[in-house]
């Protein structure tokens, strides 16, 4: 995944991706994001709250910003094909280490 967004990222910054492309993501994006945020609260109480910190709502302003750019990051490079790539290099590699 880590890979992934890093090749989503310098794609970006070479603008690589043309605007269309950035538009039919952003579609696909608010309604998971707006989905993700009315499911949150709920999700956070699953297990007895064993996953509460990891659904809890950032404290600050720029936590909220880079939970939201990351979250897109993630959905822009899963769009792009370039998460199942990244999937199938870090599985062939770790299927080399096994042997």
């Amino acid at each position: 995944m880590w890979k992934a967004r890093q090749q989503t990222i310098r794609r970006l910054r070479h603008e690589e991706i043309d605007e269309t492309e950035l538009d039919r993501v952003r579609a696909v994006y608010r309604p998971m994001w707006a989905n993700y945020q009315a499911r949150r609260p709920a999700m956070a109480t699953i297990g007895d709250g064993e996953f509460a910190a990891y659904f809890a709502e950032p404290d600050t302003m720029e936590g909220r910003a880079i939970e939201a750019v990351d979250a897109f990051v993630g959905t822009l490079a899963g769009e792009l094909g370039l998460i199942e790539a990244a999937s199938y290099a870090a599985e062939t590699a770790r299927l080399r280490l096994a042997r």
